[in-house]
């Protein structure tokens, strides 16, 4: 068995369940440690949604000169993306 980073130990935690982590590497019990203690830390902030009061409209947001409309040959396009294949393991940094 392995646990890994710690992700399902993290959601066990969020949803109220029992766990039990365990993994050969001391690195990754290392990193699914830091990521409980994230999960419990952020549990513990007070959280609360509610609305301030005062509607402002969208259009104030805005700076007025950077919404003016732009054409299509003045536009800048989209960069490109590539996918690079790579053997590199990925090491996360401690």
């Amino acid at each position: 068995m392995f646990g890994g980073t710690g992700t399902v130990a993290v959601v066990a935690y969020k949803t109220g369940r029992h766990f039990i982590h365990i993994d050969i590497s001391p690195k990754y019990c290392e990193i699914a440690a830091k990521r409980l203690e994230l999960a419990r830390a952020e549990q513990e902030l007070p959280f609360s949604v509610s609305r301030t009061g005062r509607q402002i409209k969208a259009s104030l947001l805005f700076d007025k000169e950077r919404t003016k409309p732009v054409s299509r040959k003045k536009a800048k396009k989209p960069k490109q993306s590539q996918l690079l294949e790579s053997t590199e393991v990925y090491e996360p940094e401690e």
